[in-house]
Order: structure tokens, then C-alpha cells, then sequence
């Protein structure tokens, strides 16, 4: 709870999703030796494994076939939507290669999974071993080792790099395809809580392009971020790692808490619904806000260290707002418009029906694989909605429920329309309107 706090990487759907998906901490104690690309895997084994007939398998045992381990997580949507592919490219290139599904060693991968492969007939292998994380130096996800059939490993990939052409040309050997030049495992100890690139913590002290330090994202950096400004919680800094310019201008000039909805659990205040979830572009020139699928162009790295005597929450926003005006030369605003929203409704019928009938609470939540809650706020389902739909018009309580309610989902709620229909047949209606709200603009000067 605390390093929540802390600490928020959040996803963004205009980013390339390796960098969207859920980012962590590699502890730096109990961390084994990394493996680099270009390395003989020792033999290692996969623990956990489902569609196999060992629970665990030596990496060996793939000799002779290519194999790709994707690190996934159950808080990653872009991971649960690549599953459906992977199954394709697996059934396709059975002959030649060996996909696995690598996931935490926790309940909640192994019901997403056991789910998912029902729902969706998938012959995907999973296995759930927090050490493979370590070991590869996967410090975002979603990410795909390629281990040749030597035993090698050739290259770490996003998923959206792979399909047909480029998996069959890397099996025949391009070596342009399995290059990885961008990637450093050994960065995985980056720490979110320390000064970019001092003493050594994400890179050498002379790749800042200014100082503030504003660099260009290196990937073997983790695409991490304080979610807002403010000197209370975070000090005399702010840093933010992977984003494209559009995100760096929304962080700089949205409100000073939490912009996503909270559960009650996290007990933090938030203003979801009052910001519009993206910026505007207004430029002449909206090509230099455009990024390429797959590669790390376009995207920053940004630290502000100020003095302690002036680290007040105001003083420290618009510091970042001048530093961006400086080097990008766009100008940023906040305006309020009415705004698409979702609102969410209830018949009189259908609010007796949710309606708590009390007891303990009960947070069964299996991730994108649905939910059973038990005496909780409508706003848990408004959290679950917006992990579905980040960026698109906010999610709005209109139900008149002002209790707690009773509601079991079991869906792809990774689809939102199914997820939307799923909602329906439980009496909660979403119903599109309008709302004030203060959005941000990016113009030129």
C-alpha cells in the first residue's frame, strides 16, 4: 500500500505496450546472475508448468526447437490480448518452436489462465516461477525471450513484433530481426525513488540531453512514472521514464493528486472524472507527436531535482512546465468543456437487486477473467472499467446507490463491449452523456 503510494506506473494506450504494461521492481538482494542475450541458457528449469506432462521441465528439453517464454502479468491488458496471437503463431509453427506462457507464481495468473484457456480453446503452455523474471532481467512486460534451438538467447521482442513473416525469418536465421541493441538486463535495478543517471542508477551521468536531465528513453530503463506532482509524497523531485511528449505535458499540467480512479482499499484521494484522461494536440505540425511501433523514438526520460527550501508542489509544476516549454516549444493550457462520459444507471429494480445484503466484504477479483465482489462501493466497478478503457471518456456514477452493492462478473473483461453487456444483464447500464471537465491542450506558441 505504501509503495503504491509512492510509486504509480500506470498504462497509457498510445504507448507501444511493452512500455503500457504493468512495470516492477526487481528486488537487488536474493537476484541471480542475469542472463544477456547472446548467452547459452544454463539448465534451468520451468516450474509450474500446465499442458506438459512434468510440473517442471528442463530448458533443455526444447533443444532442437526455437522457444519463446512470454512474461506476461495478470494487470496487463496488452499481455491478455497478445494470448489469442501467441495461440495462432504456436499452432502454426508446432514443428519449429515452443511458446510458453510465463507468468508470477501467484492465484490470481493461475485463474486468469486456467480461464482464458478454457474460454478461448487455447493450447498455450504456462508456467508461473517468479525467478525466470530475475533471471531474463524482465523488468516491464509484456516481453518475449527467443531462445534458438541451440539453447541461445537470441533476442528479447515485444509481442507485436512477432507474426508469421518475422518468426519464420528469424527461425531461418536474420540476424537483423534477432538483434536486440536497445536492451540492457542488467539496468533492471533501476530505481524510480533515486535521481536519474546519479551515480550510475539507469545510466552514465553524461547521456542527459540538458539538466533538469531530460534524455532520450533508453528501454533497459523501465517505462516508469510518478503519477502527479506533488512535494508531500515525493520531495524535492520528479521523475518520468518512457513517455512521449503528449504525456510529459499531461503531467505537468493536470491537477496535483491522483487522476485514476482509487479503490477503497488504496484509501488516496483522486479526481477521476473532473480531467478530460488525454491531452489535446493542437499543432501544426502533429507528425512530431507520432511514434513507431516497436522502437523507443519518441519517448524521454525526464528528472527535476530542485533545493529542499523551494520544493513546494506549485513551484516544482512549474518548473517541469517551463522545462518543456524550453526544449519542445509547445504550449500547454487547461480549459473546461463538457466531455464525452460513460454514466453508469440503475432502474429502481435493478438497485434493490445490487444492493448489499451486508456481511464481510469479499474482493475475488481474477482480473481480466471477471470478478466477485461482496459489500463493496460502485466505484469498484468504475476501476475495473477504466483498466479497460484508460483513455476514452471517464466512467461516472449515476446509479443512486449510496451503500454498498453485490455483484459477480464472469467475462472477457478485457473486451469492452462484452464486459459492457455483461454489466447490462446485471441491471447496471452504461449510458453515454455529457460532463464538464478541465482538459488539457498542447498548441504551438
Amino acid at each position: 500500500m505504501a509503495h503504491r503510494q509512492i510509486a504509480i506506473s500506470y498504462i497509457l494506450a498510445t504507448i507501444v505496450f511493452v512500455f503500457l504494461a504493468r512495470s516492477f521492481s526487481v528486488a537487488q538482494t536474493d537476484r541471480p546472475t542475469t542472463l544477456m542475450v547472446g548467452q547459452e541458457c544454463p539448465d534451468i528449469f520451468l516450474h509450474n508448468l500446465t499442458t506438459f506432462d512434468d510440473d517442471s521441465v528442463s530448458i533443455r528439453r526444447f533443444r532442437g526447437k526455437w522457444l519463446l517464454l512470454e512474461f506476461w502479468d495478470p494487470s496487463c491488458l496488452p499481455c491478455i490480448r497478445s494470448f489469442p496471437k501467441l495461440d495462432s503463431l504456436q499452432r502454426e509453427f508446432s514443428d519449429s518452436l515452443t511458446i510458453v506462457l510465463v507468468g508470477h507464481n501467484e492465484q490470481a495468473s493461475r485463474n486468469l489462465i486456467s480461464k482464458f484457456k478454457a474460454r478461448y480453446n487455447l493450447t498455450l503452455a504456462a508456467a508461473f516461477d517468479n525467478k525466470l523474471f530475475r533471471m531474463f532481467g524482465i523488468s516491464s512486460v509484456p516481453l518475449v525471450a527467443i531462445i534458438d534451438d541451440r539453447g541461445v538467447v537470441r533476442s528479447l521482442k515485444f509481442p507485436e513484433e512477432l507474426n508469421s513473416n518475422t518468426l519464420s525469418a528469424m527461425i531461418k536465421g536474420d540476424a537483423t530481426l534477432l538483434s536486440t541493441p536497445e536492451f540492457d538486463p542488467i539496468a533492471a535495478s533501476f530505481d524510480i525513488m533515486k535521481p536519474l543517471l546519479i551515480a550510475g542508477n539507469g545510466g552514465p551521468d553524461t547521456a542527459f540531453l540538458q539538466r533538469s536531465v531530460l534524455m532520450k528513453w533508453n528501454p533497459s530503463i523501465p517505462a516508469r512514472a510518478f503519477s502527479h506532482v506533488s512535494a508531500s509524497m515525493y520531495g524535492n523531485h520528479v521523475q518520468q521514464c518512457g513517455r512521449a511528449i503528449e504525456w510529459l505535458y499531461y503531467f505537468a499540467y493536470k491537477d496535483t493528486i491522483y487522476s485514476y480512479p482509487s479503490t477503497e482499499h488504496d484509501g488516496i484521494l483522486d479526481n477521476y472524472g473532473e480531467y478530460w484522461m488525454q491531452p489535446i494536440i493542437k499543432v501544426a505540425d502533429p507528425d512530431k507527436f507520432k511514434l513507431t511501433p516497436g522502437t523507443a523514438e519518441g519517448f524521454y526520460c525526464y528528472s527535476l531535482v530542485v533545493p529542499k527550501e523551494k520544493a513546494t508542489t506549485r513551484y516544482i509544476q512549474r518548473a517541469v512546465q517551463t522545462d518543456l516549454f524550453n526544449y519542445f516549444g509547445y504550449v500547454g493550457e487547461v480549459a473546461t468543456r463538457k466531455m464525452p462520459c460513460w454514466y453508469l444507471k440503475v432502474s429502481s429494480d435493478a438497485r434493490k437487486t445490487l444492493t448489499t445484503k451486508g456481511g464481510e466484504q469479499v474482493y475475488e477479483d481474477n482480473g481480466y477473467a471477471g470478478f466477485t465482489f461482496v459489500n463493496v462501493p460502485v466505484k469498484e466497478i468504475i476501476v475495473r472499467l477504466w483498466g479497460v478503457e484508460q483513455l476514452g471518456p471517464p466512467f461516472i456514477d449515476a446509479t443512486g446507490i449510496t451503500g454498498n452493492i453485490d455483484i459477480s462478473i464472469d467475462t472477457d473483461l478485457s473486451n469492452f463491449d462484452g464486459f459492457r453487456k455483461a454489466l447490462k444483464e446485471k441491471g447496471i447500464e452504461l449510458v453515454p452523456g455529457k460532463k464538464k471537465m478541465k482538459v488539457i491542450t498542447i498548441r504551438d506558441p
